[in-house]
């Protein structure tokens, strides 16, 4: 018998999708809910909402999701899985004739579409995470990845040393972008000010200085 992956006497927030047609009732309400928690946010977005823009009905959502919590937990994670596979598509698509400055000002400026497209749910996420900082944890792996793939480009690159490369300073730097890009959307009524181009080039800049990029 499989071993559960949570604590001994804490529920699962979700059941396992065994057959084809389960999971892919599940992808649905995965996709809905990320709609629905980048719109409206997490006190915002309704389960009946979710489960008539799936095409699935309410029954349905509780026989796959415990609750709106655990419906999170899973949606969270396929966000993040979603936000790897960004990090890789911008680094293996990074044009090799970009500067130092132009590939910091490129990755800053993706950070902050992402972050402002998806407003609801990043506002979803720092209200939980007051509540339950295990929420955070998925967000600071998924920077940690990005940080890693980053690193590398900008050796293979030669804008850093491998001597001197800190890649705990790029991640360090990236994750203190996205939180300040975060702060930045959920405080901002019009939405803009993460990808203004005066935001894109001050993060730059700091980015560059705090990793001693000559840009």
């Amino acid at each position: 018998m499989a071993k559960s992956r949570t604590r001994p006497g804490t529920p699962d927030p979700e059941r396992p999708a065994l057959q084809q047609r389960s999971r892919e009732k599940r992808d649905l309400l995965i996709k809905a809910g990320i709609r629905a928690f980048a719109r409206d946010g997490y006190d915002g977005a309704k389960i009946a909402d979710i489960a008539q823009d799936a095409g699935i009905s309410v029954g349905v959502f509780y026989q796959r999701f415990k609750d709106k919590r655990g419906f999170f937990t899973a949606l969270e994670a396929r966000f993040m899985e979603r936000g790897r596979e960004n990090w890789d598509r911008f680094c293996n698509s990074a044009d090799p004739n970009w500067t130092a400055g132009e590939l910091l000002t490129h990755m800053v400026r993706n950070m902050g579409r992402v972050i402002s497209r998806n407003q609801g749910f990043f506002q979803a996420l720092v209200t939980l995470g007051y509540q339950d900082k295990t929420v955070i944890g998925p967000g600071m792996e998924m920077d940690r990845h990005g940080a890693s793939r980053v690193a590398d480009l900008l050796l293979a690159r030669g804008f850093v040393d491998h001597r001197t490369i800190n890649r705990e300073r790029v991640y360090l730097a990236i994750a203190n972008v996205s939180k300040i890009l975060i702060l930045m959307t959920l405080f901002d009524s019009e939405n803009r000010r993460a990808t203004e181009d005066h935001t894109v080039q001050e993060l730059t800049l700091m980015i560059a200085r705090y990793l001693e990029i000559e840009i």
